[in-house]
């Protein structure tokens, strides 16, 4: 049995739903603050296959009703995953027993509907679902940056994670590669964009480094004036793909054309991961770049989604159930800057608790590490998260956090290997 994707939805600082009213949630990257244009939150799906499990973590409710988190897709349907969140319930609720079928080229997402006439809000931390590719051999992984931010400049190039935040600030892309450490094959990117009056053309465009520097990929979007929607680079219609061998870097340009006047609003990217080794990649990027951290109180971080810096929000909220039997392995950091003056450390948590991965970064340390030598075992009801320790009141500029899991209870030899640094 392959295993089963983990699409999320996640950061540890909090996303508020409207009162009183029917809104909608995306399943990649983090929750944006909801919205209530339904086009604006969907996922489009090339591989067919089966969601399941959908999965909500809130950390406060106000709301003087029932909250009830459905799927939906296509704008048009409601799915059958459904979770209910009562008055002043918080935690995670799971839907174990339902799923929907998924047939490519659909869009899917998560409709909120508080009670009518209710009042108070959900703060939201976790939306999630996992993903069953129709192909037995395949694991898909869907990943993806948000954002809903507008780009006027002209004739720049921006760069966006492989997951995290899709942000005007985001020039330097040094900050936003990726660490890939099993192989696959990364194909049918898309972008959706919800408002465009620029007049000239705009590009989306992969981006690999295989150890020389990043160089154009060979999945490419062109957006030419007016367009808005759904727009993509569909393998099956262009054969676009990029091999991804273990130890590459991997994200995201866009390049804007010469119209210096006018606007275009992006709200995400997405990009499918393909394993046939049953592998699914769980990336933790930050908003801006790279997060920069200088405190040595924890930092607790979501296993898939948007990267925080802030010692605020607590491990609960990092939290994202499993929901299957998996191994994790080959937990993964990349360091940009460091001016910390002791070792800082950063760990796979389960339930509240160190796993047993772990990196330690020496004073000054930057580029990519990797622990290649441990692995987690997790079970369906585990809790997991990452945990980061700066060694001194030093900043540490964080590009991502990482890590690969696949069903059962133990990994092939080929499968460990040693501490690294890249």
């Amino acid at each position: 049995m392959a295993t089963l994707a983990i699409l999320s939805s996640a950061y540890p600082i909090t996303a508020a739903n409207t009162a009183n009213a029917t809104t909608y949630e995306n399943f990649l990257a983090y929750p944006i603050p909801t919205t209530a244009i339904e086009s604006s939150a969907r996922t489009i799906f090339r591989a067919a296959g089966t969601l399941s499990n959908l999965y909500v973590r809130l950390t406060a409710n106000s709301c003087s009703g029932n909250t009830v988190y459905t799927t939906r897709k296509n704008t048009a349907t409601d799915g059958v995953e459904t979770i209910t969140f009562a008055s002043g319930v918080t935690g995670d609720i799971e839907d174990t027993s339902n799923t929907d079928a998924v047939t490519a080229g659909d869009t899917w997402y998560v409709k909120i509907v508080p009670a009518s006439g209710s009042t108070g809000t959900n703060s939201i931390t976790v939306v999630r679902v996992l993903f069953g590719d129709s192909t037995p051999t395949n694991t898909t992984t869907r990943l993806g940056a948000a954002g809903g931010f507008s780009f006027t400049a002209a004739s720049t190039n921006y760069y966006i994670p492989l997951q995290g935040l899709f942000h005007t600030s985001n020039t330097s892309e040094a900050n936003l590669k990726a660490l890939q450490r099993k192989a696959g094959t990364m194909k049918n990117m898309a972008i959706l964009i919800t408002a465009n009056t620029r007049t000239d053309t705009n590009t989306l465009q992969s981006r690999q480094d295989t150890g020389a520097g990043s160089v154009n990929g060979n999945l490419i979007i062109s957006v030419t004036s007016g367009q808005t929607g759904i727009l993509e680079d569909n393998f099956g219609l262009t054969g676009h793909s990029d091999t991804i061998n273990v130890g590459d870097k991997y994200n995201f340009t866009w390049v804007t054309g010469t119209d210096s006047t006018h606007s275009l609003t992006a709200r995400s990217t997405m990009c499918d991961f393909l394993s046939t080794s049953g592998y699914t990649q769980c990336v933790t990027g930050y908003g801006f770049g790279s997060s920069s951290i200088s405190t040595t109180t924890a930092v607790y971080n979501v296993l898939s989604g948007r990267q925080t810096n802030s010692t605020t929000s607590g491990e609960s909220a990092a939290q994202i159930k499993a929901s299957q039997s998996m191994i994790f392995s080959n937990l993964s950091v990349g360091i940009a800057g460091n001016s910390a003056t002791a070792a800082s450390t950063f760990r796979f948590r389960k339930n509240a608790a160190n796993g047993n991965q772990v990196i330690s970064i020496a004073s000054g340390a930057t580029g990519y590490f990797t622990d290649t030598t441990n692995t987690d075992a997790v079970v369906a009801a585990d809790e997991l998260n990452y945990s980061w320790v700066s060694g001194s009141a030093g900043a540490v500029t964080i590009q991502h956090f990482s890590s690969w899991a696949v069903t059962g209870t133990s990994l092939a030899i080929s499968d460990t290997l040693t501490l690294t640094d890249h």
